[in-house]
């Protein structure tokens, strides 16, 4: 008669030492019961059998026989009454060499050999076992949608790596891949999952640095050797807590490949492939996701609308006759490209978020009040550039301050990152029409009276960051293995504690103490490393967006100014005669569709649910944008379209071109900054396991992934400033070609 305990049952391979002997502690002192199928009882296998007596049963077998299987499988049976998951640890590196070393037949039998116990062991086991696996018998307390049971096959990188001189092994774990991805198609009530444990230090590792050798490449033997003389390796009991774990825990839409494909059946999870699924089965609650978006898209509108409103009151101020443009244009943007270029790479440390914020709220108010209590020049232009620095300081912090939720996004939810990035991108274009309609109220005022209101506005955003935004407990508690940022996916199984409770010291984590978490256990990049970093992005991300903005702030301060027409009456054109009076109109409502069509396009992610631009989509919007300043060029200088069209033809067509420049601006900002705050540093395509099989320590990918995304911001300010210097060059040039035509209109606005 069968002895039924409530507690679950795990049957265990590989047991014996390294990373199956820490998962099997972890097991026990989580009260878990457990059958250990081994070959030999270790001493440290019998001295946990005497600590845990009726818990752990060592069932002598080996994995390669069927018979084995089974009658550990019957006694896991007789003595628990269940069995709840399996954790198939059990493997053999060897035969080791290239595939051409197989031909004799003594070498094609250690090839069956390694396979014996590497795929087709886990075959007999597993078909012996789905039948109690399935059975919600004996199993009380299991809810209607939680798996009946779970497997977990431990694999490794090698399985896509393609390691020089490892075939067998290499050919073995993707045979357990896609052994695990049929299981996970076929199963229904049985997760299955591969996971791909990194890089513990175990004897594995050892074998791995004295025979790699001879057998394996010279560059990926030296990666693990500096792994381990870097001290990287992780301790056996991190990987073996998250095997743990996702025995018992791990939620049915981990099991198979559906839409993620191999690499959903690895470990840890690509951040892009796992928020495919969408399915977010235990993501967080929706206030707390609908703050974590608000907040982002008050950040991006108050951050550019604070600045939109220093400068233009500003200029409202100074005398324009006797101060040159390029003066403002200079101090407008050099403190905002200075803090992009320098600040990633030299201020040394991890972000402090709240100090970051507060300052940038700090020197907001500041250059307000400067600018509205001065009198004269040089300390308002001091004020814009104090507005100028604290737009680039918190558009950079924001959009790093993003990847840390994207650190702790859920697996199988949506990446929070991206969902950060998508409404701080909307909220800056929200910030072009806000800040335009806000002054334009309060002008009227007076300039200084308007900017004393106005100063409210670096407190909003202090307020949005400290009482609005949740922080980053909020989606650490509701990850469905409390996640944690560390070298896993998944936090590990508590080594105290019991399967069912609850550890309230992870709630008690306040936000400061979990940033540092995040960005503390690893040292700081180096200048060097950060260089090395920034360099593919230049060509992925930065050329795009400064040739983006080049052309786009290009159109508007130097080709724009002259997009001028004849002024429409309501007999020929009645509905242009509604918006265009005088000559003066036109601009003023290019801008408009043009601000409208960028909000529109930054809202492409976040509102309108577009998805993201593929990344050999990414240089489109560069690319038309270029044609579109061709284009408006073009017509500013032939005026080819009033030649075709008309001047009414013209001017829709131009109206259409200004609000295809909106959109595609947009669409660069919105699109690149989205990608960086969600991607793991591949370009899609490319091998992510192009380091051979070492899996790349996840905090140190999160701490990578926030300098990106900080390094890449300058490119749309350096973008601005050539427009400036080439939009000074062009506007003057282009009237001059046009008065010689004829066509008069740009002299008739002076």
């Amino acid at each position: 008669m069968a002895a039924v305990t409530a507690n679950k049952t795990v049957l265990l391979t590989g047991a014996s030492q390294g990373l199956g002997l820490a998962t099997l502690e972890i097991l026990l002192k989580n009260g878990l019961n457990v059958v250990a199928l081994q070959r030999t009882e270790t001493k440290e296998l019998s001295d946990l059998a005497a600590k845990f007596p009726g818990v752990l049963i060592i069932s002598k077998g080996d994995v390669s026989k069927d018979e084995d299987n089974k009658a550990a499988i019957d006694m896991a049976m007789q003595a628990f009454g269940r069995l709840d998951s399996l954790i198939l640890n059990a493997g053999q590196m060897g035969p080791l060499g290239p595939v051409s070393s197989f031909t004799d037949p003594a070498a094609q039998q250690a090839l069956r050999s390694l396979f014996d116990v590497n795929f087709f062991s886990l075959v007999s086991i597993i078909s012996h076992a789905l039948p109690y696996l399935r059975s919600r018998d004996g199993k009380g307390g299991l809810k209607e949608d939680e798996p009946a049971g779970r497997i977990v096959l431990v694999s490794s990188g090698a399985a896509t790596g393609g390691v020089t001189g490892w075939a067998a092994y290499n050919a073995s774990k993707a045979a357990m891949n896609s052994l695990g991805r049929t299981l996970g198609n076929e199963e229904r009530d049985v997760v299955t999952i591969a996971v791909r444990p990194g890089t513990p230090d175990t004897v594995m590792q050892s074998k791995i640095r004295e025979l790699g050798k001879t057998t394996m490449s010279r560059s990926d033997h030296d990666r693990f050797i500096q792994l381990h003389a870097r001290g990287e390796l992780l301790p056996p009991h991190q990987p073996g807590g998250v095997l743990a774990g996702l025995a018992l825990q791990a939620p049915k839409d981990l099991s198979g490949a559906d839409q993620a494909g191999a690499e959903r059946m690895q470990y840890p999870p690509m951040r892009s492939q796992i928020s495919s699924a969408q399915s977010s089965p235990a993501g967080v609650d929706r206030g707390t996701r609908n703050r974590l978006c608000w907040a982002n898209f008050l950040f991006g509108t108050l951050n550019n609308i604070i600045y939109v409103v220093i400068l233009s009151a500003a200029l409202d101020l100074v005398d324009k006759a006797s101060t040159p443009k390029g003066i403002i244009l200079l101090v407008n943007i050099t403190p905002a490209l200075l803090v992009k270029i320098g600040w990633p790479y030299f201020v040394p440390g991890p972000p402090r978020y709240g100090k970051r914020i507060a300052w940038c709220s700090g020197i907001s108010f500041a250059g307000i009040i400067i600018v509205a209590t001065s009198s004269t020049l040089l300390p308002r232009l001091f004020g814009i550039a104090l507005a100028s620095f604290s737009s680039g300081l918190g558009e950079m912090t924001f959009l790093q301050k993003a990847t840390l939720y994207g650190s702790l996004s859920i697996p199988g939810g949506e990446d929070h990152g991206g969902t950060a990035v998508g409404w701080f991108s909307s909220g800056t274009g929200a910030a072009g029409i806000g800040g335009a309609g806000l002054w334009w109220v309060v002008r009227g005022l007076g300039v200084r009276t308007g900017l004393l209101i106005c100063s409210v506005l670096p407190l909003a955003m202090s307020a949005t960051y400290f009482l609005l935004l949740p922080p980053l407990t909020a989606f650490r508690s509701h990850s469905p293995f409390s996640v944690a940022p560390s070298s896993q996916s998944y936090s590990p199984l508590p080594a105290d504690s019991s399967p069912d409770s609850d550890s309230g010291e992870d709630e008690e984590l306040d936000e400061q103490h979990l940033e540092e978490t995040v960005e503390k256990r690893l040292p700081a990049l180096t200048t060097g490393e950060k260089i090395e970093l920034a360099k593919p992005l230049v060509r992925r991300y930065m050329a795009p967006l400064f040739l983006v903005y080049l052309a786009e702030y290009t159109i508007n301060s130097g080709v724009a100014p002259t997009l001028l027409y004849k002024v429409p009456t309501k007999e020929d054109a009645p509905v242009l005669a509604l918006v265009v009076k005088s000559l003066r109109d036109y601009y003023p409502l290019w801008q408009l569709l043009y601000q409208t069509f960028v909000f529109i396009s930054r809202s492409s992610i976040s509102i309108l649910h577009i998805p993201p631009l593929p990344l050999r989509l990414l240089p489109l919007p560069t690319a038309l944008q270029l044609v579109i300043l061709f284009m408006t060029t073009l017509e500013a200088s032939t005026s080819f379209l009033v030649a075709l069209l008309g001047e009414h033809g013209a001017t829709w067509v131009v109206a259409g071109l200004i609000c295809c420049e909106g959109l595609c601006g947009g669409a660069a900002y919105v699109n690149a900054f989205h990608r960086l705050a969600t991607e793991e540093g591949q370009e899609e395509g490319e091998n992510e396991e192009e380091e051979g099989f070492l899996d790349k320590d996840r905090l140190r990918m999160e701490q990578e992934k926030e300098f990106r995304i900080s390094a890449v911001g300058f490119a749309d300010t350096g973008g601005i400033l050539a427009a400036s210097l080439v939009a000074s060059f062009v506007e003057p040039r282009l009237c001059t070609s046009q008065v010689a035509r004829g066509r008069l209109y740009c002299r008739q606005l002076d």
